[in-house]
């Protein structure tokens, strides 16, 4: 551990990652080891955030993961205590992915992480806001809930949770309404494909009416 004193530009640059780290979690399309670790980094980096706060940095040393986990109950308090002893199991589980061997986690275990990262975010984010107030992630209010239709709308709208114009709140609520449905990269392609369909076929009935 080393004494450090963070910045709003830091902190905001580390929410950054997170916010991608989170998104990219969700994707279907990576294997459930691959989203099972993603979300375990985004709330190692939350941990990170909050021991910054307090005003220490761990070290990239063996062991510095177990040593953020074990200082962010330190920093936060009784509140952060059973995300910390979540995220140490995690730890090991992730050690075994990205080291090890493959196919270590199940669906359900990748679908907990994301969550229980999402909560352990809100909860640092609110001890943040309520002991300095100058490093509080920006708040700005927000749209009325609605689900994702596509992998590049979640990627767009986790940037504007970044940028502050949305809240942590209705990006999660965003999640919830969209449940586990399997969204396409993108919508509206096949809707185009039809209306040229629809335009071409028009087209010939025209010509052979003349």
């Amino acid at each position: 551990m080393q004494r450090h004193r963070t910045s709003k530009r830091e902190l905001d640059e580390i929410r950054a990652v997170i916010a991608r780290a989170l998104a990219d979690a969700r994707i279907e399309a990576l294997s459930v080891d691959r989203r099972f670790a993603t979300a375990y980094n985004a709330a190692l980096q939350r941990a990170s955030m909050a021991v910054a706060c307090a005003g220490y940095r761990v070290t990239a040393k063996t062991g510095h993961h177990r040593v953020t986990i074990d200082a962010v109950t330190l920093a936060v308090g009784s509140a952060a205590k059973p995300f910390a002893a979540y995220l140490e199991t995690c730890r090991r589980k992730r050690n075994a992915i990205d080291y090890t061997r493959a196919h270590v986690a199940g669906d359900s275990e990748a679908t907990e992480i994301v969550t229980m990262a999402s909560a352990f975010d809100q909860l640092v984010e609110n001890w943040i806001a309520s002991k300095f107030a100058k490093l509080k992630r920006q708040q700005v209010s927000s749209e009325d809930p609605m689900p994702f239709k596509s992998q590049a709308q979640r990627r767009k709208f986790a940037q504007l949770l970044v940028d502050g114009k949305i809240s942590n709140e209705t990006f999660e609520e965003w999640n919830r309404e969209t449940g586990r449905k399997k969204l396409p990269e993108r919508v509206g392609t096949k809707a185009k494909t039809r209306t040229k369909s629809g335009g071409a076929t028009k087209r010939r009935r025209s010509t052979k009416r003349r």
